[in-house]
């Protein structure tokens, strides 16, 4: 489970994404397919609760591939940070 910033537009749902890591500054990010050294990353999330006056919402998160930070990567892309994150 996570909580992220926002209210989700859907209930739930499945997030497929490339992934490619700046080993360098050891960060990922979304990118488009066919990127040298990306990766497929899939997730489904449910929202489980949503919260009017904080604009928080509570999602549970099935990971499907493993990758480097994707419910940070792939929720932010999205204007969903985890809460709490930079």
């Amino acid at each position: 489970m996570a909580i992220v910033n926002g209210k989700m537009e859907k209930q739930k749902g499945v997030l497929r994404d490339y992934l490619w890591k700046d080993a360098k500054k050891n960060m990922s990010f979304v990118v488009k397919e066919g990127k040298r050294n990306s990766k497929l990353a899939e997730l489904d999330y449910e929202v489980l609760k949503y919260d009017t006056k904080q604009n928080l919402s509570v999602v549970k998160i099935n990971l499907h591939t493993g990758r480097h930070h994707p419910i940070r990567v792939q929720f932010s892309s999205r204007m969903h940070a985890i809460y709490g994150d930079n």
